[in-house]
């Protein structure tokens, strides 16, 4: 049996990274420690955890005309994500400005191309072939208002194929636009600013999330992630939480990221959801130990650092 193949649609950037002794107020300058420029978005994080654990990940994306667009795509390549279906839209790649101040990062940046990434007749009549899709919930902010991402989740409803969607960058919109997603999608992922938001809580209130996510839009799993808390799987019948591993952040850039490739993994490979979220924190923490969204990462590095992650990995 070959790898299993997942199509993701999401943005990709280039991450202009800088390692700075405080933030500046404003019009303050700060001399930062290190800078880097390097390949993010958070399509483009999710297919490179996955392949980095065996799965073969096709990106839907868009990059610029710029000297950037084929640095993003090369930096995907290496890793031996498809970029069969990235386009380069005339412009200026997404790119985003991220400030790492002890441990945590903060972000300006503009999504460029990335706001043009639509899905074509083409890509929709590959989607059979497909064993899972994910969608980001930033692409509801595309020019079409979401239109591509909703053809995608339905095209793979009719066919049977799991899905899943952050809703990241979404949550924000109109609980309207939200319902959107009803029988659409299988799995959710969101954090907790995200829950918030969407239920327009100062706190994440489970049992409104689970009758919004599961009871209104039909979802099967919600997954709640919490940062150095911890997550939590939400299902029509029980909540799992799983603690956080006690870490050291260098860079939070890119840790929700591999936290959902870390879920996507677990659906993919029938995992229980305690060892689904486990994989995922680990995930996560695993990035949160490196300089920018996308870690040097392999299943012998996770296993070395997390030792637990063996029976899970198989190795």
């Amino acid at each position: 049996m070959g790898k299993p193949k997942v199509l993701i649609f999401g943005d990709l950037n280039l991450d202009i990274v800088f390692e700075a002794p405080k933030l500046p107020s404003l019009g303050e300058f700060v001399k930062a420690k290190t800078m880097k420029l390097l390949s993010g978005g958070v399509g483009g994080n999710i297919a490179h955890n996955l392949a980095l654990l065996g799965v073969e990940p096709y990106i839907l994306g868009a990059v610029g005309t710029d000297i950037f667009g084929d640095m993003i795509i090369n930096d995907l390549k290496r890793v031996s994500v498809k970029t069969d279906f990235v386009r380069k839209h005339p412009g200026s790649s997404g790119i985003m400005s991220i400030f790492v101040y002890g441990g945590e990062r903060t972000m300006v940046g503009h999504r460029g191309t990335n706001e043009y990434n639509t899905v074509t007749e083409e890509v929709l009549s590959k989607i059979p072939e497909f064993d899972y899709i994910h969608v980001s919930g930033y692409t509801f902010l595309n020019i079409d208002n979401g239109f591509s991402t909703l053809k995608i989740l339905e095209e793979a409803r009719k066919h049977g194929i799991p899905s899943s969607i952050d809703l990241e960058g979404v949550a924000s919109l109109s609980r309207e636009k939200i319902k959107e997603l009803k029988g659409k999608v299988d799995y959710i992922m969101l954090n907790d600013f995200e829950a918030q938001t969407l239920l327009r809580a100062t706190h994440v209130e489970l049992d409104k999330l689970r009758d919004l996510a599961i009871g209104v839009l039909g979802a099967k799993h919600v997954y709640l992630k919490m940062g150095y808390k911890g997550s939590m799987a939400i299902t029509s019948e029980k909540t799992v939480f799983k603690q956080a591993h006690k870490i050291t952040p260098k860079d939070t850039t890119g840790a929700g990221d591999a936290f959902d490739a870390g879920v996507i993994y677990g659906l993919l490979n029938n995992l229980s959801l305690e060892d689904t979220l486990l994989l995922a924190n680990s995930l996560g923490a695993y990035t949160c130990l490196f300089i920018g969204a996308r870690p040097p990462l392999s299943k012998l590095d996770l296993i070395t650092k997390f030792p637990e992650l063996k029976n899970i990995l198989k190795l």
